[in-house]
């Protein structure tokens, strides 16, 4: 299962994505994805290091709603996760997908967008994340343009949020070295 699943992200992705440890896929109503030890490589142009890093995945969604164009997200979980952000001197972002991949092919767009009944039309897909938790986050950031860098650490985040569900989110961490707690509580992002 994991060179089918390696291979199909790297295709979506336009980049090396390799899965070094487990993969394991609970087949039912309410599928569930674990992976751990995943590397996605950098695009061409940005040096060798990976653009991200995860230790461990776990993804549990409702199977149903995917019939209907809605991503419906039981529990999301990740921990030991590493994002390594890259700006050029020309401004381009590593962390931009080549637009022949993924949805960009079908005309299909990832957003929150549905009719005033709630239905989407499916051209978009609805999303709901019920429950997340994430643990050890690291985000660099180099702008090369500004000669900048920026560090920041998520201790730890967990919340909900999505289409028709409240946001709510609290976080620790620290920006630059410098502590921060937050807390969010807001309505739905389609409110």
């Amino acid at each position: 299962m994991r060179e089918p699943l390696a291979s199909a992200a790297a295709s979506a992705l336009g980049r090396e994505f390799i899965i070094e440890g487990d993969v394991q896929l609970e087949v039912s109503f309410t599928p569930t994805l674990d992976v751990s030890d995943v590397r996605l490589s950098n695009p061409e142009g940005f040096g060798d290091s990976p653009f991200a890093t995860l230790d461990d995945l776990q993804l549990q969604v409702r199977a149903l709603p995917l019939l209907l164009g809605e991503l419906n997200v039981i529990s999301f979980s990740a921990e030991g996760v590493e994002l390594n952000l890259e700006s050029d001197a020309q401004g381009n972002g590593n962390w931009n997908l080549p637009e022949t991949t993924g949805d960009a092919q079908s005309g299909n767009n990832v957003s929150m967008d549905a009719d005033s009944s709630g239905q989407n039309d499916g051209k978009d897909i609805a999303f709901e994340v019920e429950e997340m938790h994430l643990k050890s986050v690291i985000v660099n950031y180099t702008d090369h343009a500004l000669e900048k860098s920026i560090a920041f650490q998520l201790e730890q985040l967990s919340g909900a949020l999505g289409a028709r569900t409240p946001v709510q989110i609290e976080t620790e961490g620290s920006l630059q070295e410098v502590p921060f707690s937050l807390a969010i509580d807001a309505p739905s992002l389609m409110e």
